[in-house]
């Protein structure tokens, strides 16, 4: 089985109208053997609910083996979050695909990637500390990503004052 993850990261509006997850699987089905069943996640908005929802979906249909395919400057953040949602129940493995950036988008990513890291770090420090509270707490509470949408969606809709 292969499971497809994202509904459109943090943007308010999907340019397609479809989620990220039913644009990869429609990309891939083709790919792909008939009899390989292709699952679309289409909750998630980011790389902790990516991996939370597809934990979910995996327990369902019962399967323990797990290849996490991302591009390879985004894998040691996906490793660092798949370690500790799956933790010891899974064998897990990795897949990055190497991107052709600029410079400039290089370092964008790195930036980003590096932001990212130490926001799921912090969020892992949470929940470790604070184990009754739901994930979801933290997490669509104080997500970078989130936040930065909402303020968008704040400014870009708010009422001119003349």
């Amino acid at each position: 089985a292969v499971i497809c993850s994202g509904d459109y990261w943090g943007l308010i509006n999907k340019p397609s109208g479809q989620s990220e997850a039913a644009l990869m699987a429609a990309s891939i089905k083709p790919l792909l053997p008939p009899d390989v069943l292709v699952i679309t996640e289409e909750q998630s908005r980011d790389t902790i609910s990516n991996l939370f929802f597809s934990k979910v979906l995996l327990d369902q249909l019962g399967y323990r083996r797990v290849l996490i395919i991302s591009s390879a400057d985004h894998l040691p953040r996906i490793q660092y979050i798949a370690e500790r949602v799956f933790e010891q129940e899974y064998d897990l493995d990795y897949h990055g695909h190497q991107h052709s950036y600029t410079l400039r988008q290089y370092l964008h990513t790195l930036r980003y990637e590096r932001i990212a890291l130490w926001y799921a770090r912090w969020f892992f420090y949470q929940l470790a500390h604070h184990p009754t509270e739901p994930w979801q707490h933290y997490h669509f509470m104080y997500h970078p990503n989130l936040a930065l949408t909402l303020a968008k969606f704040l400014i870009r809709n708010r009422p001119i004052h003349r």
